[in-house]
C-alpha cells in the first residue's frame, strides 16, 4: 500500500514539473522589442574605459585597439547554460542582418570567469558564434577593472568545478570614439540591435 502511494505521489510530482515546464515554454515573454530595449546615453555618462586584457589567440589587447570602428561588448562567461549562448546567438544575427553596413563593427566577448575561460577555450567559443567575434580574458585583478568599469555586476554561485556565475546581461555599443554609444538589454531581438547598429552608423556619416 505504501509503495502504490509513494508511486503515485512520484506520477503527480513529474505531471507537475512537466506541467510547469511547458507553462514556461508557452508563456515565457519574447525577445524585448519596444522601445526600452535600448537605452542611449549622452557623451558625458559615466560608464566604460579603458582596459588591458588577452585576446583568444593570446595576444594583448587594449581598448585603444578598437578606436575608430564600432565595437559590441557583451559580458558574461562560456558554461553559461542559457542566457549568454542565448545574447550571442541574437548578437551574431543582428549582424548578419546589417550584411555589408555592418562588416567594421566588431562584436567582443569579455569573460568573467577568467578561472576556466582560457585563451584556447575561449577561442572555440566565440567561434561559434560568429567568425568575427572577438573574446577577451585575462587575469582576474584586469577583469574586476573592466567590469567595474562597465558596472557590471557578476559572482560566482557554488561550489567545485561546474560552478554557475550570476551577471547582469547588456550589450555595450561603443562608438569609434572609444565611448558607450548605447546599452541593449538582455533578450533584445535582433532585429532592433540591428535597428539601433544602423541608426548610430548612419548619424556618424552625416
Amino acid at each position: 500500500m505504501k509503495t502504490g502511494k509513494l508511486i503515485a505521489i512520484a506520477a503527480v510530482l513529474v505531471l507537475a514539473v512537466a506541467a510547469a515546464f511547458f507553462m514556461v515554454q508557452k508563456y515565457a515573454p519574447p525577445p524585448a522589442r519596444g522601445d526600452n530595449a535600448v537605452i542611449r546615453l549622452g557623451p558625458t555618462a559615466e560608464i566604460g574605459g579603458s582596459f588591458d586584457l588577452v585576446d583568444h589567440r593570446g595576444r594583448a589587447v587594449s581598448d585603444r585597439d578598437f578606436l575608430g570602428r564600432y565595437v559590441l561588448i557583451y559580458f558574461g562567461y562560456s558554461s553559461c547554460p542559457d542566457v549568454c549562448p542565448l545574447d550571442l546567438r541574437r548578437m551574431a544575427t543582428a549582424l548578419d542582418i546589417l550584411g555589408p553596413e555592418g562588416k567594421s563593427v566588431v562584436p567582443v566577448f569579455i569573460t568573467i570567469d577568467p578561472e576556466r575561460d582560457s585563451g584556447k577555450h575561449l577561442g572555440a567559443f566565440v567561434r561559434a558564434f560568429h567568425p568575427r567575434m572577438v573574446g577577451l580574458t585575462g587575469p582576474e585583478a584586469a577583469i574586476k577593472a573592466v567590469t567595474n568599469a562597465y558596472k557590471v555586476f557578476y559572482r560566482k554561485s557554488g561550489q567545485g568545478g561546474g560552478y554557475l556565475m550570476d551577471h547582469t546581461s547588456f550589450i555595450y555599443v561603443i562608438g569609434p570614439k572609444g565611448t558607450v554609444r548605447s546599452i541593449i538589454r538582455a533578450g533584445t531581438a535582433p532585429e532592433i540591435m540591428a535597428r539601433e547598429i544602423r541608426h548610430l552608423l548612419r548619424s556618424a556619416n552625416r
